[in-house]
Order: structure tokens, then C-alpha cells, then sequence
């Protein structure tokens, strides 16, 4: 199943299958909703993740924005790269993002894009726009 979720860095919250906002919708207070394609080209205020089709051993499903620690505690970030969604150490997309650099770029990891190996090892423990801490621990 093909979903998103998106952050709304105005009113600083996620938004949970924002694929399910349809033009000219309206909520319960009459206010016109945003539809899917306003949110997908709003990128001033919209940052849309989408759905990995894979869940951790919690049963949590993982969007690309999400951050998740291994057996071994390392933290993981999860991105859509050059040919698919993968996933990269947090210190390596902080060094690749502030080098201007696509992690994809910085280092492969087609061995990572294995959908058992997340689901048997990682734990996903938030995501980049809720959760700036555990991004900011990670640098080099």
C-alpha cells in the first residue's frame, strides 16, 4: 500500500495519510483543507514522507525521515536515494547533508535495502523533524 505522511513545519506536527486529503474537502469547522497535490507541492511548508512498505519488530511502519537503532545501538536514518529507499548511520547523512552531498553519493548501501534485516534488527525511536536530538548526538 502506497502511503505518505507529512511535517507541517508551520504548525510543527506530522500528519499521518496526508495521501487521504482531497481537493476541496472542508473540515468540521467549514476551513477548506489542503488537498494531497497542495501539500506535494507546498514545500515551504510540507516536508511528505512516504511509506517503506516494511515494519520493525515493533510492528512500527517506516517512512523515509525515520530514525532507527540496531542491536548494537547504531542510530540509522532512513531516506529515499538514487534508485530506492535506503538507510545510512545518522553521523554519515549529517556529514553527506551538511557537505551538500546525497548520502546515496557518500556511501552505498544497496546491502542495507533488505527487508529482514531491518525487520529482525532495528527499532525505529523517531524521526528527523520530532526527534532533533537524536540527529544532533550523531555528528563526527
Amino acid at each position: 500500500m502506497i502511503k505518505f505522511r507529512a511535517w507541517d513545519k508551520e504548525a510543527k506536527e506530522m500528519i499521518y495519510d496526508v495521501q487521504n486529503t482531497y481537493d476541496f474537502t472542508c473540515s468540521g469547522s467549514g476551513a477548506m483543507e489542503p488537498s494531497f497535490k497542495d501539500v506535494l507541492e507546498d514545500n515551504d511548508r510540507y516536508e511528505v514522507m512516504q511509506f517503506v512498505n516494511l515494519c520493525d519488530f515493533d510492528d512500527k511502519e517506516l517512512y523515509t525521515g525515520d530514525i532507527s537503532q540496531n542491536q548494537k545501538r547504531e542510530v540509522f536514518v532512513v531516506y529515499y536515494g538514487e534508485g530506492g529507499f535506503c538507510m545510512c548511520l545518522v553521523k554519515e547523512w549529517n556529514w553527506a547533508t551538511t557537505n551538500g552531498v546525497s548520502p546515496t553519493q557518500f556511501r552505498g548501501l544497496s546491502d542495507m535495502n533488505c527487508g529482514g534485516w531491518f525487520l529482525e534488527q532495528h527499532r525505529i525511536i523517531g524521526n528527523i523533524y520530532e526527534n532533533t536530538e537524536l540527529i544532533a548526538e550523531e555528528r563526527y
